[in-house]
């Protein structure tokens, strides 16, 4: 989850936008934001919400740049296993 992490912070800083400005147009609070920033997050509804926000397609989120791929490929079965497990 930590390359997530790290591409929900890279679409915000790329959006031009402060984690005051995300919380205001996302809809979660700045606290939540710094969390998700932190620690990522497994949950598909919460990375839709994000990039629309930032104007990018889920996939640039869930799938990193280069040098995180790796990281996210081996998490992402899980992610969607634990979707879809949820609904």
């Amino acid at each position: 989850m930590y390359a997530i992490a790290q591409t929900l912070r890279l679409a915000r800083k790329q959006a031009n936008l402060t984690q005051k400005e995300a919380a205001k147009l996302s809809g979660y609070s700045v606290r939540q934001i710094v969390r998700f920033e932190k620690e990522g997050t497994t949950d598909l509804e919460i990375i839709s919400v994000f990039a629309k926000t930032y104007g990018v397609h889920p996939a640039k989120i869930i799938f990193p740049p280069e040098e995180h791929r790796s990281v996210v490929l081996e998490l992402a079965p899980s992610i969607i296993l634990d979707y879809f497990r949820s609904k």
